[in-house]
């Protein structure tokens, strides 16, 4: 699989790829701190900086995966929420980079407040956004300590595969629905969790301030402790990562 990372942050993305054995093709990112993150540890990937004046058409067709953790500030329980009012909105620029790289497969990132901002008037028009770019969509809930992490971390995500390239099973079920147990084993289009992923650890953990609970030092300078803040947790995008590979192996 050849995969394409925007807003890369500290490459939460491009390490699950790496490990599901995927090729990092590229990766965008404004934040200097987080560009050096990234050529240090994916040296031979192409690197983009700002999305706003990239375009991407050179990837159309080549890339089977985009991924990215869309600036979640418009969103955010903790800010105004103001959704397309926001300076930082760059939903329109993400799905302007689907649109010219057609990926068989897209992953976005965000936080829970997507839902809920502007009464979901905010998510309806991104949803309907991305399915007009001809991608069927699946939007799960997954937490942190879904896979055993010591903090919740509500994080929203967003499935895409391309129309053209799906083939629906003789039930006519579409990306996402689950299937009947009366249906063959292997038909399931379902992400697929470890066997311990909901014995959740249901308490919060205030990493800016009490950092030792995270495993993280006091020392730790602010640039680093905010590129860790706005990070996706590899292992998550991992599961979905493998999701998509058996699907893409039926």
């Amino acid at each position: 699989m050849r995969h394409g990372s925007l807003f890369s942050g500290i490459g939460g993305f491009d390490l699950a790829a790496e490990r599901m054995g995927w090729s990092n093709e590229f990766h965008c990112e404004i934040k200097p701190f987080c560009l050096k993150v990234l050529k240090a540890h994916f040296p031979n990937t192409i690197t983009y900086e700002d999305i706003t004046t990239t375009n991407f058409s050179e990837w159309r067709n080549k890339i089977d995966i985009i991924t990215g953790g869309v600036p979640c500030q418009p969103f955010s329980k903790a800010g105004k929420m103001q959704g397309k009012e926001d300076k930082r909105y760059l939903w329109d620029d993400y799905i302007r980079t689907i649109r010219e790289i057609q990926p068989r497969w897209f992953v976005a990132e965000n936080v829970s407040g997507l839902l809920t901002t502007d009464g979901g008037n905010a998510y309806e028009e991104i949803m309907l956004q991305l399915e007009a770019e001809n991608y069927e969509t699946l939007t799960l809930g997954m937490p942190s300590c879904a896979i055993g992490a010591y903090h919740i971390r509500e994080r929203i995500w967003i499935i895409g595969r391309a129309k053209m390239d799906f083939n629906p099973d003789t039930t006519g079920r579409k990306l996402g629905e689950i299937p009947d147990k009366s249906q063959k084993k292997g038909t399931q289009h379902r992400l697929e969790l470890p066997g311990d992923a909901f014995r959740l650890h249901w308490y919060e953990t205030i990493s800016r301030i009490h950092r030792d609970l995270n495993g993280l030092s006091r020392k730790l300078d602010g640039r680093r402790n905010a590129a860790l803040g706005n990070a996706i947790v590899p292992q998550l995008a991992l599961e979905i990562f493998k999701a998509i590979q058996y699907i893409d192996n039926m």
